[in-house]
């Protein structure tokens, strides 16, 4: 099913839209649908009820059928005190980002006791990347013994907690004891959170009292750690097998993110190969062109070497067939490097190879070399292989020929 949200306009009488259609089956009187979307409601401080109307739409023939008034179809309660703000004491049970399965902990704020089928909703600022529905996965009270229903809205970036049989107890305020848990839902973002995108606001929706409370949490997400992937691979291997010291050469780069088949890879906006330091290796960069090797699953769009940060930038073609094993090669052009004088080989295990995304819709936000914060994926010597490059003992020496005849 896909439903869209038509926002009307009040200047023209316009009413608010929802259009449902692509049904996975066919619709009768007694199918039930379920959708969730996020508004603002009008600042009001009587309970209210906006109706709905709800009917199938025929194309072909341009009719309504199934046609029906609620009168109360959305109710509207008055928030019923000043926002509460407190800590949310919010963890993650994974500290990596891009981690599917976490389980997020936290600290419930309700004033009185939410009871069965009353709502405590959380409302998060960046892409939950998850859309399930489920029973018993929300828990809470002391042991976390008592247990509800989480129900995911992604395009809201909400999260709705249904409490269950047993009643969700009252703290107090500034406790640090954690109460309540979404048990292994979350998808870790992605990125380092910004400042607002690591806040969450949360509502307790008490049904039966017609009430309703917000409540700000005064802490943020955690920071998350870059993912590190399972057993990566990278190779750097000489284009003219010129391995003379101080010889200028290509190199043709090969690595792949992991050697399992997940898709963390379709999200890579942007990677970087970040080299040594001079002072660890004197490995010379010295031209900027790369391009993509024949051999490459990943198509590379754009391929740049700065040489003044001694960084690769590699911009992919984005594709959400691409798998986690999937080999990306590059080569450099014009003898982009020298090689080392003083070093007899090089430890590949000293590269870092960052893998960078940001939200859909949104251009790079301004990464730099060596900067995780948009980073998802890192390789670096905890996970490289030792692996080296050697070099001969004959130093090359440039030669500068005076007086040659054209």
């Amino acid at each position: 099913m896909i439903c869209k949200v038509y926002t009307g306009n009040s200047a023209y009488y316009q009413p608010v839209k929802i259009v449902c259609s692509s049904f996975s089956s066919t619709i009768f009187t007694s199918t039930v649908v379920k959708f969730g979307f996020w508004v603002v409601n009008p600042s009001t401080t009587v309970g209210m009820a906006i109706p709905v109307q709800i009917y199938a739409y025929d194309q072909p023939s341009a009719t309504k059928t199934c046609w029906s008034i609620v009168e109360s179809g959305i109710r509207l309660l008055p928030i019923s005190q000043t926002p509460i703000t407190d800590i949310g004491n919010l963890a993650f049970s994974s500290s990596i980002r891009e981690t599917m399965g976490t389980s997020l902990s936290f600290t419930t704020r309700n004033t009185r006791a939410l009871t069965n089928t009353d709502w405590y909703i959380l409302k998060f600022n960046f892409d939950l990347r998850n859309t399930a529905n489920s029973n018993g996965s929300f828990t809470y009270n002391s042991g976390l013994g008592a247990s509800g229903d989480v129900i995911f809205m992604r395009n809201s970036m909400t999260i709705l907690l249904r409490v269950g049989t047993t009643a969700l107890s009252i703290l107090t305020p500034g406790a640090a004891t954690i109460n309540a848990c979404i048990n292994s839902l979350i998808y870790t973002p992605a990125t380092q959170l910004t400042t607002a995108q690591a806040s969450i606001l949360a509502y307790a929706i008490y049904n039966t009292l017609d009430a309703c409370e917000k409540i700000i949490y005064s802490d943020q997400l955690p920071s998350l750690s870059p993912n590190e992937p399972t057993s990566p691979t990278f190779t750097m291997t000489s284009i003219y097998g010129n391995s003379n010291y101080g010889a200028s050469d290509d190199y043709r780069f090969s690595f792949t993110m992991s050697n399992s088949a997940g898709n963390s890879t379709s999200l890579v906006k942007l990677i970087s190969i970040q080299f040594p330091t001079y002072s660890t290796y004197d490995l010379v960069l010295q031209g900027t062109q790369c391009y993509e090797y024949s051999t490459s699953v990943i198509e590379v769009s754009n391929c740049t070497i700065d040489t003044i940060n001694r960084v690769i930038w590699i911009v992919p073609v984005a594709k959400s067939t691409y798998s986690n094993n999937n080999l990306l090669v590059i080569e450099s052009a014009g003898l982009a490097f020298q090689n080392p004088i003083l070093n007899s080989s090089i430890n590949l295990n000293q590269f870092i190879i960052r893998y960078y995304t940001w939200p859909v819709g949104t251009t790079n936000p301004g990464v730099t070399a060596g900067n995780d914060n948009w980073c998802f994926m890192r390789q670096d010597s905890t996970l490289l292989t030792s692996s080296s490059i050697s070099f001969s003992s004959t130093y090359y020496t440039p030669h500068t020929y005076v007086n040659v005849p054209n």
